[in-house]
């Protein structure tokens, strides 16, 4: 039985609680692994934190079903990644900011249609420059299958072309 904790007492939390990441890298694997990470902080801040490695835990390598307890994984080496558990914000992006449509081809052959959260007249060029080490990307698919990604960071020295794509209002017809 846990005891009372004494008036005042700081209340116990785990300061750096696991969060399940699926990581692509630029090799084409695909890996499901923990991170832990600091209350309130963001994907693409603390990707673009660690300077050479990230420390990963309970490793599930996709497509060969092998478990590995605990690695260090080569941050450059990563494509992209996703909070799977949805815990851990991509950014704390101004409420200001849009998703403006975009598509990103990576390294690799990869295309991505996603949102880029730019302010009303950013010209991208200026985003991307002043942009994190990790781009955080609203509502992700992998083109041209349209296979959804969710919400992901995609790591800036993959990325070879960012273009915007014309959107139609949805009372306009498209023409």
């Amino acid at each position: 039985m846990d005891e009372p904790r004494p008036a005042g007492a700081p209340q116990q939390t785990t300061p750096n609680p696991a969060r399940r990441l699926r990581l692509f890298l630029r090799d084409h694997r695909v890996l499901d692994a923990n991170v832990h990470v600091a209350q309130g902080q963001y994907l693409a801040t603390y990707l673009a934190s660690r300077n050479r490695y990230v420390n990963l835990t309970g490793i599930d390598w996709m497509g060969t079903g092998e478990r590995i307890p605990h690695m260090a994984l080569k941050v450059n080496q990563i494509l992209w990644a996703s909070s799977q558990d949805g815990e851990l914000p991509l950014t704390n992006a101004l409420a200001a900011a849009s998703a403006r449509r975009v598509e990103l081809e990576l390294e690799g052959g990869y295309v991505l249609g996603a949102g880029l959260l730019l302010m009303q007249h950013q010209r991208l060029s200026d985003y991307l420059q002043s942009a994190p080490a990790f781009v955080p990307l609203r509502d992700s698919t992998l083109l041209p299958r349209g296979r959804s990604l969710g919400d992901v960071v995609v790591n800036q020295e993959s990325i070879q072309v960012v273009r915007e794509i014309k959107t139609t209002e949805p009372d306009q017809p498209a023409g």
